[in-house]
């Protein structure tokens, strides 16, 4: 593994990274389009129409489960609920053409409820294996830490209790779409400079922001990149590997803090 040397903290993106994407986020996305074709569909044809199209717009190929890792699937939530809804749109429209957009805008926010009763979410926040207690080494080690997600404040706290990380989490930043401005704004709440950091991500978006601030990068491939497809992301990253759980912490050799 390569050598990080004058690291001082550790910015760790969430889902993908710690939060098995798979097990939580996939589920997500299927049953949301289940529900909306339940809605707005009377026959199986219609049904798996209206359901694919809910999935793809996410760019998620429900057919052998690959994920576009630059589309919305990877984006905040008000840029997902857009991607669904738009795709619920020109599904159903396709279908029935007085089926408009405020339906469809109406359809989504009514699927709410019903993916909270039929979804246990805190449930459903399964670790991936081995990454807790690599965080855990990483606080051990001294290293600061923060938390640089996309997914909703509400969930990024959640997780973080639930894995009893919020005491050693230092800075959180979540709910928002991903810019190197606010990479740098996280480094100054740290108190350490971009370049002493490494971003650790499963997100090549994540990974060009990152490097445009200046970090390092060490993407994980348990998360929406496959390990067949990290060539094509490589431009942006500084080492791959396959989990957090296989960091060499002694790779990294850490800076001084203040």
């Amino acid at each position: 593994m390569k050598k990080f040397e004058n690291i001082k903290a550790i910015i760790l993106d969430k889902d993908g990274v710690f939060v098995d994407f798979h097990k939580l986020w996939m589920r997500m996305i299927a049953a949301r389009a289940q529900i909306l074709a339940e809605y707005t569909t009377t026959t199986w044809d219609a049904f798996n129409h209206v359901r694919t199209t809910c999935i793809r717009a996410m760019g998620v190929d429900d057919e052998d489960e690959t994920i576009d890792p630059d589309s919305p699937v990877s984006m905040p939530f008000d840029m997902v609920k857009l991607a669904i809804t738009t795709g619920l749109y020109i599904a159903v429209n396709s279908l029935e053409p007085t089926y408009t957009w405020k339906n469809a805008q109406a359809d989504f926010a009514k699927s709410d409820k019903d993916l909270a009763e039929q979804l246990d979410f805190d449930d459903m926040i399964i670790a991936v294996d081995g990454s807790i207690e690599k965080i855990k080494e990483m606080v051990e080690a001294g290293f600061k830490l923060a938390v640089f997600t996309s997914d909703s404040v509400k969930n990024t706290e959640r997780t973080l209790e639930k894995f009893e990380l919020k005491d050693s989490v230092q800075h959180t930043v979540a709910g928002m779409y991903k810019t190197a401005e606010m990479y740098e704004g996280i480094c100054d709440k740290l108190g350490v400079k971009p370049e002493e950091t490494i971003f650790i991500t499963d997100s090549p978006v994540d990974a060009r922001i990152g490097k445009e601030a200046g970090a390092n990068i060490l993407a994980v491939l348990s998360g929406v990149i496959r390990k067949e497809a990290a060539d094509k992301h490589a431009v942006n990253v500084d080492e791959f590997i396959d989990s957090l759980a296989d960091l060499d912490m002694s790779a990294l050799t850490q800076g001084a803090t203040v």
